[in-house]
């Protein structure tokens, strides 16, 4: 069979995804092959230069299965759902040409629900106005910012954290360009009909998920995460770049403001990194229709995965490309 136009296929996509550090790249390395190319959906992955904080995939593993939207963009510029959303669309339509499977994987749920149901109807970005906005924050510091969306559309300040810098700029952007509040936005609530979608959702217990980010944080410093901060602060980076404003990076700079040891710049990465977990956690309970398996519960998602393909022809002859050769770790 033949692939035919966008306008007359549908593509079969899986979408994985879960909280940080739990297991997403372990389940594309062990178990997805070479009949399958991955779209990056992490906000932090995106950036050149932050590998150690974002858990980068190794190279080896980008080598023998392609990863797109990794390493793409630089820290100072921002990326955001709009754009992840465009690139998405048409890297699953490419790999699907090539008769391979799509896997969107990631943690970021803005971006996932974005490519799911939709964009919200908000008006496009004013670049004029961003940085105008980004430079009061500079001046005035993000909670004068945060304090200015609490007066015009608490709904959604109270859907953000206090200093997620660039979502409050957004929401204040959109208020002075139309007038109402990012909130009053309609959001769609149907699944986009273009493409197929299987939704596997990796969970487990509280307990054990804050173990697996804790030793991650411990591996992330005996890689030499402090060793990548120094090399991007003398490459010109400040706090104030999207890219800086990642957990894992944000945290060292209060050690300019205060007597903070590099031990307590670790516990706070932990304790941050839990914190948005759990918010990650509750943002992906509102995805419909999800496959949830536990991480190691290889064998199941591999199952899941087989009985979604077989809906779709182009994929039967290619099943064995799909999965390890050398079978299920």
């Amino acid at each position: 069979m033949n692939i035919v136009s966008k306008s007359k296929v549908k593509p079969p996509v899986i979408i994985l995804f879960g909280p940080t550090a739990s297991g997403k790249s372990h389940i594309i390395v062990n178990l997805l092959g070479k009949g399958c190319e991955v779209i990056n959906a992490d906000s932090q992955q995106v950036y050149k230069f932050l590998d150690i904080a974002t858990a980068k995939p190794a190279k080896e593993d980008i080598d023998r299965i392609p990863h797109h939207l990794v390493g793409i963009i630089d820290p100072k510029r921002q990326f955001n759902a709009g754009r992840f959303v465009r690139e998405a669309e048409k890297l699953v339509f490419h790999i699907f040409k090539k008769r391979k499977l799509p896997v969107l994987a990631g943690g970021t749920g803005f971006y996932l629900k974005n490519f799911i149901y939709g964009l919200p109807e908000a008006p496009p970005s004013s670049l004029p106005v961003r940085e105008r906005l980004k430079q009061e924050a500079g001046k005035k510091g993000i909670a004068c910012l945060f304090n200015k969306l609490m007066d015009c559309d608490p709904e959604y300040a109270a859907s953000i954290e206090k200093n997620d810098l660039l979502r409050i700029i957004r929401a204040l952007e959109v208020y002075e360009i139309s007038g109402k509040p990012l909130s009053s936005f309609n959001v769609p609530v149907k699944e986009r009909d273009d493409m197929i979608m299987y939704k596997i959702g990796l969970s487990l217990p509280r307990e054990e998920l804050y173990n697996r980010i804790n030793n991650r944080v411990e591996e992330m410093f005996e890689k030499g995460l402090v060793d990548e901060l120094r090399f991007l602060i003398h490459k010109g980076y400040t706090p104030s770049d999207p890219g800086m404003q990642g957990i894992g990076y944000q945290e060292f700079f209060l050690m300019q403001t205060g007597c903070f040891l590099f031990t307590d710049i670790k516990e706070l990465i932990k304790q941050n990194t839990r914190r948005f977990a759990k918010r990650q956690i509750t943002f992906f309970k509102s995805f419909q229709d999800v496959s949830w398996f536990h991480p190691a519960d290889v064998k199941g998602i591999q199952s899941g995965i087989e009985n979604f393909l077989k809906k779709y022809s182009p994929y039967s002859p290619y099943t064995a490309d799909l999965f390890q050769k050398e079978g299920i770790k």
